[in-house]
């Protein structure tokens, strides 16, 4: 409770002080989310969720806390939950609108409407990688077909890589996917590499993929396409020699797009 005042305090001091800056916040604001992000490590339900009813009162001067927010609506517990999702309400309303769209609604509607406003939608991330989290098993479901599954899931992964191709949780996600069990989803997968910051992770993917004769012809050539893009010193001779093996492919398309790739490797 000692806490919580002396906290409840120095947001006072923050909007009786003003900030320093802009875009630099000031020292007392710096503090004091430093003090939420210890405050949300804790083993302590009520410390965590106590730390987002207090810094919801700084409004949008806490804007850059939001993606934490979004993390607290996924908590265990569901007394942080709650005051996750009040905080983000209070500090941006047109976020948390989204957000319970997408985590209470599952609405597909509302992760393309994230992804049309692109980076602006950073703070959504965890919300969209739960959902496809969630449809991933039913997705990936070889003998059953669930169409709403792959729909949701193939929407969630094109909008996470228009959003925030950065992210590391975004990038593990795309990756992962390109082991798919099912054809469809690995194209997903292979469509979205070009984007990614790690996409020098993807190239046994997409190696496999390449050489996968039961696999989509289009996610071959596409695969087989990016890896000039991906290689390094590394990777190039093993990347080279696996191309070389599928010179002779059944496939006229895929035997130019090796003859394509092996032009451009050094």
């Amino acid at each position: 409770m000692t806490r919580l005042l002396s906290l409840t305090i120095f947001c006072s001091s923050v909007f009786a002080c003003g900030i320093a800056g802009a875009d630099e916040p000031s020292p007392e604001l710096k503090a004091i989310i430093t003090k939420f992000r210890e405050d949300l490590q804790s083993k302590t339900p009520q410390t965590r969720a106590s730390a987002y009813t207090t810094i919801a009162e700084l409004g949008n001067k806490v804007k850059s806390e939001r993606r934490a927010m979004c993390e607290g609506m996924l908590d265990t517990a569901p007394i942080v939950r709650t005051a996750a999702a009040d905080c983000l309400k209070k500090i941006d309303e047109k976020s948390y609108k989204l957000a319970l769209a997408i985590y209470i609604n599952k609405d597909n509607k509302a992760v393309l409407e994230a992804a049309r406003l692109k980076k602006e939608s950073a703070p959504l991330v965890p919300l969209i990688l739960k959902l496809a989290a969630d449809n991933s098993p039913a997705a990936s479901n070889v003998k059953a077909l669930n169409v709403q599954a792959r729909e949701t899931l193939q929407i969630c992964v094109d909008s996470l890589c228009v959003i925030d191709p950065e992210d590391a949780g975004v990038n593990q996600a795309v990756i992962r996917m390109l082991a798919n069990p099912v054809p469809e989803m690995r194209f997903v997968a292979v469509g979205n590499v070009h984007s990614l910051k790690n996409k020098k992770l993807a190239v046994t993917g997409l190696l496999t993929i390449a050489a996968n004769p039961k696999d989509l012809e289009a996610s071959r050539t596409k695969a087989i396409g990016l890896l000039p893009g991906i290689v390094d010193e590394n990777t190039s001779g093993a990347v080279k020699k696996s191309l070389e093996s599928l010179r002779f492919d059944d496939l006229p398309k895929v035997r130019e797009a090796v003859e394509a790739a092996m032009k451009k490797i050094k």
